[in-house]
């Protein structure tokens, strides 16, 4: 009897421990299918600020930076029919300014841009109080949509930044472009 009892609690304790055994690898098979579950639906990151925005620059006297807006006709809709039937886009009113590495605007301008068409406008390093230290000159330029009647995806507005050279052998030189999609 003794032996029996014996052997009772050697079989009680190897079910306990393979039951044991189970549920831990239960776990584990569970925590590898989430850990693969979450490696397979890897999300973008867009870095882009909402609205887009481009980042500051520094002009000299000697330089113009040109901000550009050009509006791209992409999915048209129904609700846009001109005289003969077709889709088209409308115009976009925006606003190109430069602020000043305080905030204060330096120049602006509000334009229409036309479907499948741009706008600029310039700031001419030249015309910029010249700093203390007679160096370049902080911007931050900045294109600002006012009014959009188009349907959404129907139409976007495409911005560029470029910086170029007013004197010397490399006048007209663009030294530095930059995109932005809105």
């Amino acid at each position: 009897m003794e032996r029996t009892l014996e052997r009772s609690q050697n079989m009680k304790a190897t079910y306990v421990f393979a039951k044991t055994l189970a549920l831990v690898a239960l776990i584990v098979a569970a925590g590898a299918t989430v850990a693969t579950w979450n490696a397979a639906h890897v999300s973008a990151f867009n870095p882009q600020p909402d609205p887009p925005a481009f980042g500051a620059i520094g002009i000299t006297h000697e330089q113009t930076a040109l901000i550009s807006a050009r509006l791209m006709v992409e999915n048209p809709t129904t609700s846009s029919l001109d005289a003969d039937g077709r889709h088209r886009a409308r115009p976009v009113r925006v606003e190109l300014m430069f602020h000043d590495s305080d905030g204060n605007v330096l120049a602006r301008t509000e334009q229409t841009v036309e479907p499948e068409h741009s706008v600029s406008f310039a700031l001419n390093g030249g015309e910029l109080p010249i700093r203390a230290d007679g160096m370049r000159v902080e911007v931050q330029p900045c294109i600002k949509v006012l009014n959009n009647p188009n349907d959404s995806g129907q139409a976007r507005l495409v911005g560029s930044l470029e910086v170029f050279d007013n004197f010397g052998p490399d006048a007209g030189k663009t030294r530095f472009g930059e995109f932005i999609w809105f």
